[in-house]
């Protein structure tokens, strides 16, 4: 009797444990993308939600800024988990056909790496590991010469120039 309810108390301790290591990771920092390029440090190693353009290909992925950001430059690789859950894996199918562009909210881990693929600027960058995708609200097989509308284009002095036309939603 005695040997069962300590097997049962150290059940209970150790479902508590998982519980409370599983609530710290549900933690998600919600960023913009401007506010990630102004400070990309800051977020580096911590689990963020982004509203981002997917900007898609064989083997590579990067995102982008979806509205003009005073502060440019940074460029950050997009790894997409095995793990999605089946919502995100189901928006994740529809999105990925080839080459293209999807205007998506991404929730995964932020970090710096070291990167020595010829198929990537050299360098140090950061890497986003998605481990769930919230929403695609655009998306875009590639076209050679074709920037959707939607995509910022000129993000000189005059702000961004994108058109309100609607493109395909997913």
């Amino acid at each position: 009797m005695r040997m069962s309810l300590a097997v049962c108390w150290l059940s209970l301790i150790c479902i508590g444990a998982g519980w409370s290591a599983s609530a710290q990771d549900v933690h998600v920092v919600d960023v913009t993308f401007c506010q990630l390029m102004k400070d990309p440090t800051a977020f580096v190693g911590q689990r963020i939600r982004i509203r981002a353009i997917y900007d898609y290909g064989f083997e590579v992925g990067s995102l982008k800024s979806p509205v003009c950001c005073p502060d440019k430059g940074l460029h950050v690789g997009v790894t997409i988990s095995s793990d999605l859950d089946d919502r995100s894996e189901k928006l994740f199918r529809r999105m990925d056909k080839g080459m293209g562009t999807a205007l998506a909210t991404f929730v995964g881990k932020l970090d710096r790496v070291k990167n020595a693929s010829s198929r990537l600027p050299s360098g140090d960058r950061l890497e986003l590991t998605v481990d769930s995708i919230e929403r695609v609200e655009k998306s875009e097989v590639w076209r050679q010469g074709k920037i959707p509308t939607w995509v910022p284009n000129d993000c000189g002095a005059q702000g961004p120039v994108i058109s309100t036309e609607s493109s395909t939603h997913i």
